[in-house]
């Protein structure tokens, strides 16, 4: 029977770690799969003993690809996917254990849209933990809710990436230019992305990851990492950060409004830009009772109790007595976040991050003002353009070029060249 996704699984060392993420595909997946294990030059004895002795079961067979030497993540992969001739392949690092209905729910997301061409599972990557004492497997149970839902990324990752055969046709494989493991995932989605297809999350499909396995006996990995972030930032540009302060709306009269917004800047973020959206909550229904200004973003959402108001925010718990997504009604990126405040503190806020935040805002747009015209001075000091943000979502720089933030990759390749 021909397979509905090939799995290909890179291995590195790590026999416990390999077991561990074979034993749970063969348990727990349910769709008729091929599981391509390349093994990317392994010395431990180990390894190649546990390679030599498994089998695969009614669903899932096993190929087995072994190299000589360790050609990189990139390579790695693409000798398994190379291999593959599935409707769907799905990369995945040893360092990974699979859940009940992981693969059917990303592929079910992967097949609600057309456009959707990379899946990425809910995970321990994007903040999502089980609770002391409890299972990946029992965790995902609590994801049940979720099924069906995604959230928009700015880029896949590969430890776990869903991919339509599609994508792979039209943009090719995994670039072999960048060395031991980071940014060829990155490169990829973003080429995916040129062709028209979204990289998202399936709110619904959990895999723990145990996170970088491989890469910390990389040698040299942080000139490896100097060394791709070079080679993307010279194909694609840097990544951009952006504030976005519509200041005359507030949560209570301007929900629909807000969300237009929310919905327009999606294509500022997918232009490879963190997203701030400000927005005004003075009778603190999004957190009531408190004074304290707080950042939401999108994994926090990942996780949440079935009962109490906990929500898990990066490894972080914070309270909400609200669920402040249930004010913006859209598929939400992961790249945008949305900052209430109830305080007339505001201001002092915005003029504090603009001045001390570590990695520096590229852009600050928001309504007309005496606090817009000090920005402008202040933000000559961090290098932060500052506009003024027009009717019909257009940003007016200081000098007076006009960018509409509904098409927004000229204001991209403007804030790219300084």
């Amino acid at each position: 029977m021909k397979s509905e996704c090939d799995i290909i699984l890179l291995s590195y060392e790590r026999p416990d770690l390999l077991r561990a993420c074979v034993d749970s595909i063969l348990e727990r997946t349910g769709v008729r799969s091929t599981l391509i294990i390349v093994d990317n030059g392994s010395k431990d004895p180990g390894v190649i003993q546990y390679l030599n002795g498994i089998r695969g079961n009614h669903t899932v067979d096993i190929e087995k690809v072994l190299c000589e030497e360790n050609a990189g993540f990139a390579a790695g992969m693409n000798k398994g996917m190379r291999l593959s001739d599935a409707p769907f392949m799905c990369l995945l690092n040893n360092d990974c254990v699979v859940t009940e209905g992981w693969l059917e729910e990303m592929m079910s997301v992967a097949r609600s849209m057309g456009n959707i061409g990379l899946v990425n599972p809910q995970s321990s990557t994007f903040g999502s933990f089980p609770d002391t004492g409890v299972s990946a497997n029992e965790h995902a149970g609590l994801l049940s809710d979720k099924k069906g839902g995604y959230v928009e990324l700015g880029h896949a990752i590969g430890f776990a990436c869903l991919i339509k055969r599609e994508v792979v046709d039209k943009t090719g494989y995994l670039d072999e230019v960048y060395e031991g493991v980071c940014y060829e995932d990155t490169d990829f989605s973003v080429r995916a992305q040129k062709e028209g297809y979204m990289p998202v999350m399936a709110e619904g499909a959990y895999v723990f990851h145990a996170g970088q396995a491989s890469r910390k006996s990389l040698k040299g990995r942080e000139q490896v990492y100097s060394r791709n972030r070079s080679i993307f930032e010279s194909k694609w540009g840097r990544l951009l950060r952006v504030l976005y302060w519509d200041r005359s709306r507030d949560i209570r009269g301007d929900r629909d409004a807000i969300t237009a917004d929310y919905e327009a800047l999606k294509g500022l973020a997918r232009q490879r830009a963190i997203v701030e959206v400000w927005a005004m909550d003075r009778e603190k229904i999004v957190h009531p009772g408190s004074e304290r200004n707080f950042m939401v973003r999108l994994t926090s959402f990942a996780h949440h109790k079935s009962t109490g108001n906990d929500i898990s925010c990066l490894g972080q718990r914070i309270t909400t007595d609200v669920n402040p997504w249930r004010f913006i009604d859209t598929v939400k990126h992961a790249d945008i976040s949305v900052r209430f405040f109830s305080s007339g503190l505001v201001n002092l806020s915005l003029l504090w991050r603009v001045l001390t935040k570590k990695k520096g805002y590229d852009a600050v747009i928001l309504g007309k003002g005496p606090l817009l015209h000090f920005l402008r001075l202040l933000g000559r000091l961090r290098g932060t353009r500052v506009f003024s943000l027009e009717e019909g979502m257009r940003a007016v720089s200081g000098k007076g070029a006009v960018f509409d933030l509904k098409a927004p990759s000229a204001l991209a390749e403007y804030l790219r060249k300084r």
